[in-house]
């Protein structure tokens, strides 16, 4: 929780003289846009301030691993992928555009792999020692994203793990403070609790 507090002041003042964490920005992004001809592409691209991705990535590698997978599990056709550039041109050269599949079907893939990725962002709490031994402090993940920090009394239980969002503090998630906390949970499984995904 210290380690999470401190992210959030450097990132909320950015000191000028503190550069550790400016390296954990994401720089990459996985994007969905559709074309005149109606398909629907999913592409790995640079971050933009103001336009929204569906996922986003430290590196065009991380980014495109995930691209690949998806294109792999949900049988996409690979010219409807943009897989970046490299310093050595396009990632994956695109072949002759003949035999494309039907737009209906190839549109439906692109959607259930989206939905797929959305929903396995893990949603889960790590529960742990307070300050004294009538509280437990508790971190919030929801949907891969973190919610919030706080103490919860040791006397107070939940039927709904949502409930447990009342008694934190929201803080503004970035992909530092998520990849401390995956990595927590990873090593203290038995701290994580009313873990909400089905696949994990």
């Amino acid at each position: 929780m210290a380690l999470l507090l401190e992210c959030t002041e450097i990132k909320k003042l950015w000191p000028t003289y503190n550069r550790a964490l400016k390296r954990f920005d994401p720089k990459y992004g996985l994007y969905e846009y559709e074309a005149r001809s109606g398909y629907r592409y999913l592409a790995i691209g640079k971050l933009a301030k103001f336009q929204g991705c569906i996922e986003s990535f430290n590196s065009l590698y991380k980014g495109i691993n995930v691209l690949r997978s998806l294109a792999e599990q949900f049988g996409i056709d690979n010219r409807f992928c943009n897989y970046g550039m490299d310093d050595h041109g396009e990632f994956i050269p695109k072949p002759e555009r003949n035999d494309l599949p039907e737009v209906e079907q190839h549109n439906e893939q692109v959607k259930n792999a989206i939905a797929f990725l959305i929903k396995n962002r893990p949603t889960f709490a790590i529960i742990d020692k307070g300050r004294t031994s009538e509280e437990r402090s508790c971190i919030w993940i929801e949907n891969g994203h973190f919610y919030g920090m706080g103490y919860i009394a040791s006397d107070i239980g939940f039927t709904d793990p949502a409930e447990i969002k009342d008694h934190v503090t929201p803080y503004k998630s970035n992909q530092y403070t998520v990849d401390l906390i995956l990595a927590y949970a990873e090593k203290y499984p038995g701290k994580v609790r009313f873990k909400l995904n089905e696949n994990e």
